[in-house]
């Protein structure tokens, strides 16, 4: 009898792993497994900028973990995207930092009604609404500007 308790451990532990499993051979949901865009932020078309001048033909998307702009000779695509940190801007508006894996790639914001997506470093830096960010580790190579009214 010493080894009832190592016995009924091993039979509890292969019933509740069989309790965890799919039932009828089911697949688990396909949903992402880590940090996403949060909900506020993401939008499907939009305009994009590079400096004060808007890219005809250029769509951004902001999706719950892809951040793409296609159109008007601009090819941009990241995966893997999600948003952490930020903080308030006024009463209402406010903004997070915008990562593709471990590379802070910029800022995304809501306005009003329209979220924005601010890409790179420069850009970045040059917005009058973000105050007090970190931006020593972003990524300098795509900069310009996403816009969209919600």
């Amino acid at each position: 009898m010493k080894n009832a308790p190592k016995k009924f451990a091993v039979v509890a532990v292969a019933l509740l792993a069989g309790l965890t499993a799919c039932p009828n051979n089911e697949t688990e949901p396909t949903e992402p497994t880590g940090p996403t865009v949060a909900e506020k932020y993401r939008f499907t078309t939009g305009f994009w900028f590079i400096g004060s001048n808007e890219v005809s033909g250029a769509v951004p998307t902001l999706g719950e973990s892809t951040f793409t702009v296609s159109g008007g000779g601009i090819d941009i695509s990241y995966t893997n995207v999600y948003t952490t940190g930020g903080g308030l801007m006024g009463d209402t508006d406010d903004w997070a930092y915008l990562y593709s894996g471990n590379v802070k790639i910029g800022i995304v914001m809501t306005y009003g009604n329209s979220s924005w997506v601010d890409l790179g470093k420069t850009v970045c830096s040059e917005d009058p609404f973000i105050k007090d960010t970190d931006l020593s580790d972003m990524q300098d190579t795509h900069n310009g500007y996403a816009g969209a009214k919600k």
